[in-house]
């Protein structure tokens, strides 16, 4: 039996599937101001990013369109295209969170590539995971927003598999905060 499971686990790992994560902490702000619909029922659209920890070191930015239908609804993110991720790691000392990401997709060709981003975060409490508030230090944001998020993980962790499968290069090579 325990040579069934050994064989599982091997086969897993091998082929990059591995055990589920934990749910990371995603943080969405708006980066930008919400534009005029241009006809009615159409969204507004803004600028935005959205910030994801995970407990093992990983981190990742995805910078998108946010949109959203009338006031009081919740924003969503436009996953079509024009946006971009980037991914690295983070590391935290003394109430501040500080993460650092490459880019690994970007919508088109962008020569030279844009510099590795560098994020400071503030957060209460000793791990920037469970902790609230946080907040953006470093290229400010225009608040927190409330969006589902599924879809933005699922996009940044296959976009980010897929640049270290094709540049031959690790992104999330992590130590653990």
């Amino acid at each position: 039996m325990s040579a069934r499971i050994a064989a599982i686990v091997f086969l897993s790992a091998s082929l990059g599937l591995g055990w589920p994560d934990a749910k990371p902490r995603v943080l969405v702000e708006r980066v930008g101001s919400w534009s005029v619909p241009p006809e009615s029922g159409q969204p507004s659209l803004a600028d935005g990013r959205a910030s994801i920890f995970y407990d093992d070191g990983r981190f990742a930015v995805i910078n998108a369109i946010l949109a959203r239908v009338t006031q009081g609804r919740k924003p969503y993110f436009v996953l079509g295209e024009g946006y971009s991720v980037f991914s690295g790691c983070w590391s935290t000392s003394r109430g501040k969170a500080r993460a650092m990401a490459r880019p690994v997709y970007l919508p088109g060709l962008i020569n030279p590539p844009p510099p590795p981003m560098t994020i400071l975060f503030q957060f209460e409490g000793s791990d920037p995971l469970k902790s609230r508030p946080i907040r953006t230090i470093t290229n400010a944001g225009q608040g927190l927003l409330q969006v589902d998020t599924t879809e933005v993980v699922r996009t940044v962790e296959a976009r980010t598999r897929s640049y270290e499968s094709s540049s031959g290069s690790v992104v999330w090579s992590c130590a653990k905060p």
